[in-house]
This record gives C-alpha cells, structure tokens and sequence, in this order.
C-alpha cells in the first residue's frame, strides 16, 4: 500500500497541469525575489518612494525590473523545461531568472553610462521624480529582458549562449539609441532632464521596438556549435536592418503621420505625452509585424 501510495503521489505531480502550476508559483517567486533584490541594491527606500513620496519615476524604473524578471522566467519555463523532468525544469527557471536579474543589473549600468550618460539618472529618479526617464530605464529594462528571453528559449543554447546575445544586444541597444537622439530635431537628453515625459515616452518605446526586431535574429529553433556564427551573422545583419528601419520609420511618421502637425514639436515643445504613446505604439506594431510575418 505505501508502495502505491508513493506511486500515486509521483504520477499526481508528473502530470503537466501541475508541473505548469509550480512553474507558476515559481515564476512569481522570482518577481518577489527581484524586488528583494532590487531593493537590497538600492540606497533608498523603495517603499517610502512609492508610498509616502508616489514616486511615479522609480515606480516605473522598478516595474522595468519587474516586467524585465517575469519575461525572462517565463521564457526559461516555455523553454527546454516542457522536456525536463519536474526537478530540472525547476532548477533550470531558477537558474536562468537569477541570470536574468543579474543581466538586467548590468543593463542599467549600461543605460546609465552609454545611453543617459549626460546626466545623473539617479538624481533624476531619486531626486526630481522625472517620470520622463523612468520610462527610458523601463523600456531598456523590458528590452533587455525580450532579448535575454528570445536567447533562452533557443534549444540548446545554454548560459553562455545567453551572455553571448545578451552583450551583441547590449551593443546594438546603445547604438540605437544613439542614432535615435542624432536624428531627433531637438536634444532629447536635455529635453529629459527638464523632466519632458513624452521624450521619456519616446526613447522608451523605440528602445523595445528594436529589441522585438533584434529577437527576430534569434528565432531559430535550435542551436549548436556550428551554428553559432550563422547565429551571430543573422543577428547582427537583422539588428542594422533594424537600426536603419525604425530610424526611417521614426522620420516617416514625424513627417507624414498627422498632416500638418510637427510631431517633434508637439514632444519637444508641448510635451505632449499623448503624441509620444502613439508614436512608441506605431513602432511597437511594425516590430511586432515584421517579427511574427517575416
């Protein structure tokens, strides 16, 4: 009796729906063990930021974190864990969730030293409240996340091939950005440190549009050792089709989107936070196009 006992306790837990509902609870455990993590990081209070201060700037800074946590540990359990026995699936999201915290820990380090570099991005979160640059730090930190996410759930792949792309995204991440502020009529780090949301809006949204088209350099199905340059060569050719796209798009739309209306003036001058989600959302759809048609 005991042996069937046992038995009927190892077939209850082989079944997929609860593997799917303790890879659940696991992926929310990694979203509370970020925030833990986020917050031990921090020099400041993220409680009284967002409570007694209603900080809008770090709430979306930590959401970018968060958001960033969740698609990561989702994509390690949609991954190779569909295959692995319950104990290795488990170990397996752990292990790429806590990459993926430390991975976006680097992202912002990253952002803040070769995207924001003309300012002080804490100051500006901490001390102005510039919501503005909150949401350039989110969409570094969701676009991040969408790359290290895509990397993962290439079969075969492993840790290394993770940090591999993660570095070529960091790359082309700062370099989109770059080109993105050269283009812009107006001096969007100036613009974001006089706390202009819609230019926030703006760097935001196309940082996570160029990070969908990036992902569609990795969408292959598997990957091995002699596949890895074909992999690169893909990503990288697909990652300056990409620059060169969304920056055309972006002057395109500027241009002709609303006749008669200087969208740039409408960010640059009016502040128009309305403006800049449309013209994020319009970004957004081409990326999201190109990725699931092409």
């Amino acid at each position: 009796m005991e042996n069937g006992f046992v038995h009927w306790i190892l077939s209850f837990f082989e079944d997929t729906f609860w593997h799917n509902c303790i890879y659940l609870m696991i992926v929310i455990l990694m979203i509370f063990v970020g925030k833990w993590l986020f917050n031990f990081i921090t020099s400041y209070s993220l409680k009284d930021e967002l409570t007694k201060k209603d900080n809008l700037a770090i709430a979306l800074a930590t959401n970018g974190y968060l958001v960033g946590i969740a698609i990561i540990a989702v994509a390690a359990n949609i991954g190779e864990t569909l295959s692995l026995s319950l104990f290795d699936g488990v170990l397996e999201v752990v292990g790429f969730s806590f990459l993926g915290m430390v991975l976006l820990l680097i992202s912002k380090f990253v952002n803040e030293k070769f995207i924001l570099k003309k300012f002080s991005v804490r100051k500006e979160l901490i001390d102005d409240r510039n919501a503005g640059t909150g949401a350039v730090v989110f969409g570094n930190y969701v676009a991040s996340a969408l790359i290290v996410a895509e990397a993962i759930s290439v079969e075969g792949g492993g840790f290394l091939f993770v940090l591999l792309f993660f570095f070529l995204g960091q790359i082309f991440l700062v370099a989109f950005a770059h080109i993105f502020v050269y283009l812009m009529p107006f001096d969007v780090h100036s613009e974001l440190e006089k706390d202009n949301v819609a230019a926030g809006v703006s760097l935001g949204g196309a940082l996570i549009s160029i990070s969908i088209i990036l992902m569609k350099g990795l969408s292959s199905d598997s990957v091995s050792t002699a596949q890895l340059l074909p992999n690169i060569i893909s990503f990288v050719i697909v990652g300056i089709f990409g620059l060169f796209l969304l920056s055309s798009l972006r002057f395109l739309f500027a241009k002709f989107f609303v006749f008669g209306v200087d969208l740039n003036k409408e960010i640059s001058v009016d502040r128009n936070v309305g403006v800049a989600i449309i013209e994020a959302s319009m970004m957004l759809i081409i990326s999201f196009s190109l990725f699931f048609s092409v």
